[in-house]
């Protein structure tokens, strides 16, 4: 009787997990932390965070890779071998997608470029609204606000005239400009022009001050971080908004996501780059800085940024803050604004950095000769000229199983692949693929007739 009872319970149980199941999709899940393996050719491996996007099938097993930055290959090997809970639709084993951050191996400049934010691709490129903007009046500028709608669409318009009202000095197109970044931020916080120099507002005594518009967009702001507190575009945007007028707030913002999403350590290297200089305020145009304190600060944040700085054995945001003082340094000595003190304190920097990394190169030096452009030169790209075709895996064709592969190349002054990185396609296509490739040859590319490296992609097709 006994067992019968307790039979009869567990089918219950069973039926009852299976009814609550019903209509419902649970996602995949990793079973262990994907962990590429260091290059011990690399004497100081520097990792970041980085956002993957992968197919998982029924059974738990990965199958395809999208990274737009591109993965070395211990890290397309660590994904191969992970394994995952397969995801479930009315309790079914599925295929299906996960969204994944993997600490990747990072080449050292990676840290120099002062990070851009994550923004979600509008409609119209960035580029394309900030040429649009260009072309403004403020009478067209007038006329065009007037005609916004509340719909997604308007967002290119919207930027068009973030972009010109930033340009001018008129107390008018402060509050444009005040007026279109607010609605931004309520409405499409995931804008990349919300991570541009067009949508800083400064409230200390600077050309563009704008207080008034300021507390309005940092209410918006606030708001959107109590409703989506893990979002990256709006912890990404927000830290960048704040990191002049408010830097306590960007600091805590950057500090909480340290090991959530990827360059952070590059945003907190900037933020204490910036206060450690006492800058007030950027220029529009170009994102230097272009404002500062007569000398460096003696108190307040920026005190606190130094005291970081000379303490941190991060060398990620070490980096970043030498990159953001040297670049500062340069923008301010251009608008007159080098504060005093400035030389001693970048050179102890740099003093760092090198004691904590040897292979760092930089300088402190204000006047640097600008590098030739590539553009100004006689470009003459080099064909390939050894390129066998990687086998067709012969368990796939059996299965009838196609896909296409797609590689970012660096190509060596010698014609030679020097690095491979996959941005996406089957894994199963990949070590065959691999190996093979990585063999092609070019001729050299030349700019005026002198050979240069080059980063090519590279698409190879499987197909029946």
């Amino acid at each position: 009787m006994k067992r019968t009872l307790c039979f009869i319970a567990i089918v219950l149980a069973v039926l009852i997990h299976a009814l609550l199941l019903q209509g419902q999709d649970v996602p995949p899940t990793i079973k262990s932390a994907i962990i590429p393996k260091n290059n011990p050719a690399q004497k100081t491996p520097l990792t970041d965070l980085s956002a993957i996007e992968l197919a998982v099938d029924e059974k738990g097993i990965p199958t395809e890779v999208v990274f737009s930055g591109g993965l070395p290959d211990s890290v397309v090997q660590a994904i191969s071998e992970a394994r995952f809970n397969p995801a479930l639709h009315d309790g079914k084993p599925i295929s299906a997608s996960v969204r994944l951050n993997v600490p990747i191996p990072k080449d050292i400049n990676y840290f120099t470029v002062i990070w851009a934010r994550p923004s979600v691709g509008d409609s119209v490129p960035l580029e394309t609204s900030i040429a649009e903007g260009s072309k403004l009046n403020l009478a067209a500028a007038r006329t065009l606000e007037l005609k916004l709608d509340s719909s997604v669409d308007s967002v290119s318009a919207r930027t068009s005239l973030i972009s010109f009202a930033a340009a001018g000095e008129e107390d008018e197109l402060r509050q444009i400009q005040g007026r279109q970044i607010e609605w931004l931020v309520r409405h499409n916080p995931e804008s990349a022009v919300l991570g541009s120099p067009a949508s800083m507002l400064f409230t200390a005594d600077v050309l563009f001050q704008n207080s008034s518009s300021y507390s309005k967009v940092r209410g918006a702001w606030f708001e959107k971080l109590n409703q989506r507190p893990n979002d990256p575009f709006i912890i990404g945007h927000a830290s960048y908004f704040f990191r002049l007028s408010d830097p306590e707030i960007a600091e805590q913002l950057s500090q909480s996501s340290l090991t959530n999403f990827g360059g952070v350590t590059v945003w907190l290297g900037e933020l204490y780059g910036l206060a450690a200089l006492g800058v007030t305020s950027i220029d529009y145009q170009t994102g230097g800085a272009r404002t500062a304190g007569t000398r460096l600060p003696d108190s307040g944040f920026g005190k606190h940024a130094q005291a970081e700085l000379a303490s941190t054995i991060d060398s990620r945001v070490l980096i970043s803050s030498f990159a953001t003082v040297s670049q500062a340094g340069r923008s301010l000595s251009k608008f007159h604004s080098l504060p005093e003190g400035f030389a001693g304190f970048c050179q102890s920097l740099l003093t760092r950095v090198k004691t904590i990394n040897s292979t760092f190169e930089g300088t402190c030096e204000i006047n640097v000769p600008a590098a030739r452009e590539a553009l100004l030169g006689k470009v003459e790209v080099g064909k390939l000229s050894k390129s066998p075709k990687p086998p067709y895996p012969n368990e796939l064709k059996k299965k009838h199983i196609e896909g296409q592969l797609q590689f970012r190349a660096t190509v060596g002054e010698d014609g030679k692949i020097k690095s491979l990185l996959l941005l996406k396609g089957p894994l199963a296509f990949y070590t065959s693929s691999r190996d093979v490739i990585s063999k092609w040859e070019y001729e050299p590319t030349l700019l005026d007739r002198e050979p240069v490296e080059v980063i090519t992609t590279i698409t190879v097709s499987f197909s029946l």
